[in-house]
């Protein structure tokens, strides 16, 4: 069974959220739809604030909960689907909020397999905070698409 040190996690995780905040701009500026320009500039400033986050925890975080190793299991599989999502093709507001929401519950699945795999309390809560921001990014792309559906 492969393992990584909760670093590498957090540093996939990471390119993974830059990663969508990149293709979110790159949409927002092919767009002509208005109410995609401002989905995707939302959904940027959202995925930028998770990786902000998640960099303040890797440069003020305990070495200890850091340098934890963690076996994988199914959790390699989740972050590979994940790598592997394309936003390239994605031009609806609705297909691209399904695609986010989507990688957002991957991403909490992960966390979720991360923290139950651990005895360690701090990287438990760790992995509980990531859930935290997962869910409540998922409410928020959920209520945009909703707002804009209704507007």
């Amino acid at each position: 069974m492969p393992s990584k040190q909760v670093s590498e996690i957090l540093d996939q995780v990471r390119e993974m959220h830059q990663r969508m905040s990149t293709c979110f701009r790159s949409i927002q500026q092919e767009a002509s739809d208005p109410n995609l320009k401002i989905l995707t500039d939302y959904m940027a400033e959202h995925e930028d604030k998770i990786d902000q986050c998640i960099q303040g925890y890797e440069s003020d975080g305990q070495a200890a909960v850091l340098d934890t190793w963690l076996q994988f299991g199914n959790e390699e599989e989740i972050i590979h689907r994940i790598t592997k999502t394309s936003f390239g093709e994605l031009r609806s507001p609705e297909q691209l909020v399904q695609t986010a929401l989507s990688i957002q519950q991957d991403l909490v699945q992960l966390y979720r397999e991360l923290a139950e795999a651990t005895a360690v309390p701090e990287v438990q809560d760790l992995f509980n905070s990531l859930i935290t921001l997962e869910e409540n990014k998922g409410r928020h792309y959920a209520r945009a698409i909703s707002e804009m559906m209704t507007g």
